[in-house]
């Protein structure tokens, strides 16, 4: 058989100078059906039938599915010399264990008719692709997934925000308008180098960057790494992170909740509860009306870890860094550890950390601001089940009209040590420590020991803060109408930062001089028991052992407080 009588089907490839190679067109997963037929010839330029090799791309057997905006569905094989157009469509191709490289451009999606990015058991997604795949760098060769929305959804997301654990939660719990979307997964997968953007149609009731939906709830098989989310403008809601249900890790992304006119959320949690762990991100409420940074909400046990995370409110009306609201017969039980917290600046208020109705928190070696909200407050506990502030430094922040380093009302216990409490405000209103109890339960125990409440804070608003007791040996029970309070070893002296925006110690400091060495009574968390108080501060350096409380020990190491 002759090259030049040949006839190959499928037809539209080429045949290589010497006649000897012919490459065909691009084929589909499934399309290997190949012929050959023509004259049997002799002579130069033959075709050799017993020497034929077949080698056609099947994307199931190859570790890697390519995706470029020059690239198409229909004509494009999903290879590296030819790519799909659509994230969605290599998705739908792709098996399990299987990464989806996706080149730098704009992938425009529509969650309002269903061509928004799903996600798929064991499948990846790595963006940052230069466009012939020779090199991956996000920063430069920027991957963004943006949500049109074309149809908007009716309202799905609710939210107890605001509620009170008298009653329990009735939140709606439902799938936001999504950029991507995440269901059961079971099989590990990766979201890494991209920005993914909500829905910027103002007639999306609910906008979400991610949505997630994943009935596992064990470990996290979903990880978020290298991402820049924003959640939108749902009129309604918009949330960079929305989760439902199930488990998922966010490591070095940056979140935005977005401006809806309702609430705007960094990272959502409610529903059938779940785990969230958040590892060296920034994460900020948004701009919208209420915006909340991290919101831990509503019917199901959720595990809220979050490390060495940035963490602030945003602006809108009103602002808070991390807001819990578990509801009857469910908790949250997030643990804060070397977190920088801010309140935001709402226009009516601002709060680094509030805990609305049941729950416990163990907060650990951050440093919280509460924010420039006229009404200002480092954290605000109410009916929180167990709370335990170990070496944190608190600011209740710059409010005009008030600032509160820690406030803790009604049934709750707080066991709040080895801190630093100040405000930054000139406001006629300064508290380090309010205890206010309005419930009247008068056997609930509240511990306020080794803490250093600065003289920023008003002298006659000290609201149980261990007022004139200034050495580490003096002990002082004082009653409220709610509770008893012990208040051990609480000094009040400039705790001597190294300037107002730098809270590490100079040398001179009394935290890190008289009080030098680590509580190691403080074994336990306050619901995990494995949790100690950190044998670091929040720069990793080791806290020296704590000597026994006693006169002999005035001048010596002590109690190590605050969170450097």
């Amino acid at each position: 058989m002759n090259a030049a009588s040949a006839v190959m089907t499928p037809t539209g490839g080429t045949w290589n100078a010497g006649n000897t190679t012919y490459t065909f067109p691009a084929l589909s997963a499934g399309a290997l059906n190949v012929a050959i037929s023509g004259a049997t010839a002799t002579g130069v330029n033959q075709v050799n039938l017993s020497n034929i090799a077949f080698n056609v791309y099947d994307p199931t057997t190859s570790p890697f599915v390519y995706v470029s905006t020059t690239g198409s569905d229909t004509g494009g094989a999903g290879t590296l010399a030819s790519p799909y157009a659509t994230i969605a469509k290599a998705i739908s191709v792709a098996v399990s264990g299987q990464a989806v490289l996706v080149a730098g451009g704009t992938y425009t999606v529509d969650s309002g008719a269903a061509t928004n990015v799903v996600m798929k058991d064991g499948v990846s997604l790595y963006g940052g692709y230069s466009a012939d795949f020779s090199s991956r760098n996000p920063t430069v060769n920027v991957t963004t997934i943006t949500d049109v929305a074309s149809a908007a959804a009716a309202t799905l997301i609710g939210t107890d925000f605001g509620t009170n654990s008298s009653t329990c939660g009735t939140a709606t719990i439902g799938t936001p308008m999504a950029a991507v979307s995440v269901g059961t997964l079971t099989v590990p997968a990766t979201i890494d180098g991209f920005t993914i953007n909500g829905s910027a149609n103002s007639a999306t009731v609910d906008s979400a960057a991610v949505s997630i939906n994943n009935t596992n709830t064990g470990a996290g098989v979903l990880t978020l790494s290298n991402d820049t989310l924003n959640g939108g403008t749902g009129s309604a809601f918009s949330v960079g992170v929305y989760n439902a249900s199930g488990s998922y890790n966010l490591a070095s992304d940056t979140i935005n909740g977005g401006s809806s006119a309702g609430m705007s959320l960094g990272i959502y949690t409610g529903g059938g509860g779940g785990t969230v762990n958040a590892l060296s991100s920034s994460i900020n409420g948004g701009t919208g009306g209420t915006n909340v940074a991290v919101l831990n909400d509503d019917l199901g046990n959720i595990y809220a870890n979050l490390s060495n995370n940035t963490i602030a409110g945003g602006s809108g009306t009103a602002s808070y860094g991390v807001y819990n609201v578990p509801n009857c017969p469910a908790y949250t039980y997030p643990v804060l550890l070397n977190n920088t917290i801010s309140g935001g600046s709402g226009s009516t208020s601002s709060t680094a950390y509030f805990s609305e109705d049941w729950g416990y928190a163990d907060i650990f070696n951050n440093t919280m601001d509460g924010g420039s909200g006229p009404v200002s407050e480092g954290i605000y506990l109410t009916d929180s089940a167990t709370v335990n502030v170990w070496n944190d430094t608190v600011s209740g922040g710059s409010g005009t009209t008030s600032s509160t380093a820690i406030s803790n009302s009604l049934v709750g216990r707080a066991d709040i040590e080895d801190s630093i409490l100040l405000v930054t405000s000139t406001a006629g209103t300064r508290i380090c420590y309010n205890n206010v109890d309005g419930n009247g339960a008068s056997s609930t125990t509240e511990t306020f020991s080794n803490n250093d409440v600065s003289p920023s804070c008003a002298t006659a608003l000290y609201s149980y803060a261990g007022t004139g007791v200034t050495t580490l040996t003096a002990s002082t029970t004082v009653n409220d109408t709610a509770s008893t309070l012990t208040a051990l070893g609480n000094v009040s002296e400039n705790p001597g930062f190294v300037s107002a925006s730098d809270w590490h110690l100079t040398a001179a400091s009394p935290a890190t001089v008289l009080q030098g060495g680590l509580n190691l009574t403080n074994t336990s968390g306050a619901y995990n028991p494995n949790i100690p108080e950190p044998l670091t501060n929040m720069d990793g350096v080791v806290r020296t052992a704590t000597l026994t409380l006693s006169p002999a020990n005035i001048g010596a190491a002590g109690i190590s407080m605050g969170a450097y």
